[in-house]
């Protein structure tokens, strides 16, 4: 579903427990995430959802605390907020067990920094401090300039890779 040109609110997706699989990124979708979404899949079972390069804000909802195989892709939405509850000890097999070693930063980097993933993916893909992006978690873009797979490079104007250590 992702690349669609689907607008509106996300739905809660709660009525299919067998869902194993969603992909709406690069949508045109707008809202919260709903307390309710996805409050019908086992809590057990493995999940991915990639809700990437949308307009969703907000607060992610505590409520996905109960889902313990969740792969979740947020970046490049408007969002404020990240509960903690979401990275404790309760959610490390998160994002293939990335919250277990990288915490909050494994579900999206937090405001004033960005990477290329909008979160904290290995030990070398890591959040990058910028001079913008103060309110907005799961950036993409430092300082308007897009932001390249690893922690020392950038991607600068006219598509040309600069390597700059930071």
């Amino acid at each position: 579903l992702g690349s669609n040109l689907f607008s509106g609110s996300l739905p809660t997706f709660e009525e299919l427990e067998h869902l194993s699989q969603l992909d709406l990124s690069d949508n045109n979708l707008v809202g919260t995430i709903p307390r309710s979404f996805l409050s019908g899949i086992g809590l057990r079972d493995p999940i991915q959802v990639d809700l990437s390069s949308n307009s969703l804000s907000g607060t992610v909802p505590t409520d996905l605390d109960l889902l313990n195989q969740l792969t979740i892709y947020l970046r490049d939405n408007k969002f404020t907020g990240l509960p903690p509850t979401l990275c404790d000890s309760n959610n490390q097999g998160w994002n293939l067990r990335e919250v277990e070693l990288y915490g909050c930063d494994a579900i999206m980097c937090p405001p004033g920094t960005a990477n290329f993933h909008g979160r904290q993916s290995s030990e070398n893909i890591r959040c990058m401090s910028c001079q913008s992006n103060k309110k907005l978690y799961g950036q993409i873009t430092c300082d308007g300039m897009p932001m390249l797979g690893s922690s020392g490079s950038r991607l600068l104007q006219g598509g040309a890779a600069i390597l700059a250590s930071l």
